[in-house]
């Protein structure tokens, strides 16, 4: 009897393409800062599972076969090798698990609920397959049905930090962010060099606007792992929440570094610029980011207006010249006509005198 065992875990774009409409609006809060969660967390995962195989020498090599495959990336004939490798041992629980995990990587999603379902049935004291069809269920937006099979998973595996670290990361991604913490706490005391959980714990932290215990979470996921660009990128956030735009920006260069093509590191540090008024470095990511990600409407108005204020000031308007003020103003002249009437009457009176006077010589 050959036994094949295999570890890995295969990632996937699912959530990333669930949540890419949650984009990062204007005011730059924590809120809308998690809604954006998955799409850079990229932590869609499912874990292969071990599989014994109790072929005679493995005479057609199915296992084998649908490694080879899934390498490759081609999980159409991975799992149609896991079908094989099934009809020959229908009792596998592994299989079930593995078979599941290629039609999860094809977004087949009622088929691995189904065959996570078996799997589970098979050996249901295994938490792998509880996380992992909890997966699906998060992937598909059943949460709480997510929860459910984390829950059950912590139940029956209390020393794996998988379930732990998948139900804390789905309370983030809720916004249930005191429920996440004590999740994630387990899975790090469980697991201390997954850099994973502590950076699901600095996205709590930021969901709290805990600044100090966000950095310093990111601080050691960094650690762990120097090339995550997400994890500079949301430290990064944090220390210009705390108005630390110099060491902001510093963290943006190295996700910028790590990842040229990084729309929400040119995006915020452009938005950084803009904080530290240098208009001209903040035009200059904000064009960067449309570029990868055109018609961001956001990014354009922040382009608007970083602009403007590169824009020289108008000169001011010429002001219209004071008319000269008359010799004589109204007034004037109509003092002047009551006057001119009033010599006019006395004129008249003396004359009409005169006549008078003439008359009686």
């Amino acid at each position: 009897m050959v036994r094949i065992v295999r570890g890995a875990r295969v990632l996937t774009p699912t959530l990333e393409s669930l949540r890419e409409a949650s984009a990062v609006l204007k005011k730059d809060n924590p809120m809308n800062y998690l809604k954006h969660l998955m799409v850079v967390a990229a932590l869609v995962t499912i874990a292969l599972a071990p599989v014994a195989t109790s072929f005679g020498a493995d005479k057609d090599g199915h296992v084998n076969a649908a490694i080879e495959f899934m390498k490759a990336k081609q999980y159409d004939q991975a799992a149609a090798e896991l079908t094989k490798a099934i009809a020959e041992n229908p009792k596998s629980a592994s299989l079930y698990d593995n078979r599941a995990a290629m039609y999860f990587n094809l977004q087949k999603y009622p088929e691995a609920l189904a065959d996570y379902s078996k799997a589970i049935e098979l050996k249901p004291t295994d938490p792998r397959a509880y996380c992992n069809r909890g997966t699906v269920y998060r992937a598909t937006q059943k949460l709480p049905e997510a929860i459910a099979d984390f829950t059950k998973a912590i139940e029956v595996g209390p020393k794996d930090p998988r379930g732990y670290f998948e139900r804390g990361q789905t309370e983030v991604m809720q916004e249930h962010f005191d429920a996440a913490l004590p999740d994630l706490n387990k899975a790090i005391e469980l697991k201390p060099e997954d850099s994973n959980a502590y950076r699901f714990r600095g996205f709590a932290d930021i969901g709290k606007s805990d600044w100090k215990a966000a950095i310093a979470d990111f601080d050691k996921a960094i650690e762990k792992n120097p090339q995550d660009g997400r994890a500079f990128e949301r430290r990064a956030f944090a220390k210009r929440s705390l108005r630390q735009y110099d060491a902001a920006i510093d963290d943006y260069n190295q996700a910028i570094a790590l990842n040229p093509a990084d729309f929400e590191a040119f995006d915020k540090r452009g938005y950084t610029y803009s904080l530290m008024e240098q208009w001209q470095k903040a035009v200059d990511d904000y064009q960067t980011a449309l570029s990868l990600k055109p018609n961001t409407q956001d990014t354009l108005a922040r382009l608007a207006f970083a602009k403007r204020q590169l824009a020289p000031p108008a000169p001011p308007a010429t002001p219209a010249p004071t008319p000269a003020p008359p010799l004589i103003s109204t007034a004037g002249w109509i003092g002047i006509g009551v006057g001119a009437v009033v010599v006019l009457l006395i004129i008249i009176l003396f004359a009409a005198r005169a006549k008078m006077r003439t008359r009686e010589d």
